[in-house]
């Protein structure tokens, strides 16, 4: 957490997160502040089991009372931080963030090579002619990646999509804003550049902006270099709050990771929206 933390403090990202919606305020800072409340808990039970403790030796008879009962409160805690984590999610959003800045850094061990071997793929099965479309799509952390593969494919190929088989990118519940503002290195902004110049490439975000674990309201191109180009992404809300029941929507609210993937999960009104026919349906996307 020190780490992404310190990384969204030092570029500006934290405080333009917090300003841009409640929902990715609270999906910044839910963390760092149950940490800080967690700590501080801890810190007043120690102390007051202590001074308790202290007492006891002292053959005080109410602070024997008050220190066993610190320390029950000491010894609950923990318990009482994964209850909370797995209702909450806590650390899963802390992850998120720290794989943003991990990323941004290049720590993360052949993680470049592999989406180089997923942009020669998509090359290849596109000068093969074997479908009639290929769609791209990626998911929460995964559009990062998605964008950043089909922008390596058009540098190796910029005629790709131009003729054969068109391509087509989607990305669902992307944060792709946050990464732009950790600052990633020159390989993933030419492989936007080019994303974002070629406009025959179709690109779809379906994002909602009350998911705590995506860039909100934001474009997927919101602080990058490609600010004023936000109109190049046809933009959709999932719209969850009409497409599941009443009390499935409810219970979606509690649960901010089940929200973050119910873009990939059955509706209950598929004709609002529906990611099985959006997928795999027989209706032509990328032409």
């Amino acid at each position: 957490m020190a780490h992404w933390l310190g990384c969204y403090v030092r570029t500006g990202a934290l405080v333009r997160l917090v300003r841009a919606s409640r929902t990715m305020m609270v999906g910044v800072l839910a963390l760092p502040l149950a940490v800080f409340a967690f700590c501080l808990a801890s810190a007043a039970g120690l102390g007051v089991m202590a001074f308790g403790l202290g007492q006891i030796f002292a053959a005080a008879g109410l602070p024997a009372i008050l220190g066993l009962t610190a320390l029950l409160l000491v010894a609950a805690l923990p318990g009482l931080w994964r209850t909370i984590d797995r209702r909450v999610n806590l650390c899963w959003l802390g992850r998120g963030h720290l794989h943003m800045v991990e990323l941004a850094d290049g720590t993360i061990e052949g993680m470049d090579a592999r989406i180089d071997r997923f942009a020669e793929r998509l090359v290849d099965e596109v000068q093969g002619g074997a479908w009639d479309e290929i769609i791209v799509m990626g998911h929460s952390s995964g559009s990062i990646h998605a964008a950043d593969m089909v922008g390596r494919a058009l540098i190796k190929h910029p005629d790709l999509g131009a003729t054969g088989t068109p391509v087509g990118l989607i990305t669902l519940g992307h944060c792709m804003p946050g990464y732009s503002m950790a600052g990633p290195g020159p390989v993933y902004r030419n492989a936007l550049a080019a994303l974002t110049n070629a406009r025959r490439i179709r690109w779809l975000d379906i994002t909602s902006a009350a998911d705590p674990g995506a860039g909100g309201a934001w474009s997927p191109l919101r602080h990058s270099a490609h600010d004023a180009d936000e109109a190049r992404v046809e933009r959709r809300s999932p719209r969850f709050h009409r497409a599941l029941t009443p009390e499935a929507f409810r219970a979606l609210k509690r649960d901010p990771m089940a929200h973050h993937f119910q873009y990939m999960r059955s509706s209950d009104d598929p004709g609002v929206y529906d990611w099985y026919r959006l997928a795999f349906g027989p209706g032509a996307f990328a032409r």
